[in-house]
């Protein structure tokens, strides 16, 4: 094939290509108007939105069609008249932690304080760990100067 003949061939490519582009751009713009739309229906897709986590619950708004939650042990799904959802969370508040007492302690007092406390009682939960110091008897917690709380 000589050189004019390639070029010939692809200028009538692009020729044919730019013709059908007017074609479909004028026929797109030009629409008979008694052709009628049709709008593809398409099945919505649920959503979920997060209003607030708080007081033991994760609290949504659904649209778009029913919507089930799984959090942990608890499953919440959506009402249909409302479109809201609560899934409990009580499961996920839970503070775990472990303390380790020196063996034998049955009190405990504040570095910062001037009383001792029964390692069971309220007042010894509100020491910070790093402030605390233990004894095996309300006599050695005395020698060491604390004195007995109320609690």
């Amino acid at each position: 094939m000589t050189r004019e003949k390639i070029i010939l061939s692809g200028l009538s490519l692009v020729a044919f290509f730019c013709a059908g582009m007017l074609t479909d751009r004028l026929w797109l713009t030009h629409a008979p108007l008694n052709e009628t739309i049709v709008h593809e229906e398409r099945a919505t897709v649920p959503v979920l939105k997060i209003i607030s986590i708080g007081d033991g619950y994760l609290r949504g708004e659904v649209t778009g069609g029913e919507v089930r939650v799984s959090a942990g042990e608890a499953l919440g799904v959506s009402d249909a008249e409302t479109g809201m959802l609560a899934v409990p969370l009580d499961w996920a508040l839970v503070n775990y932690s472990t303390e380790s007492f020196p063996e034998g302690a049955q009190f405990v007092a504040s570095r910062n304080g001037s009383k001792y406390h029964k390692l069971s009682s309220s007042g010894a939960q509100q020491i910070l760990p790093d402030n605390r110091v233990f004894f095996q008897t309300e006599a050695e917690a005395r020698e060491a100067g604390y004195l007995p709380a109320e609690d």
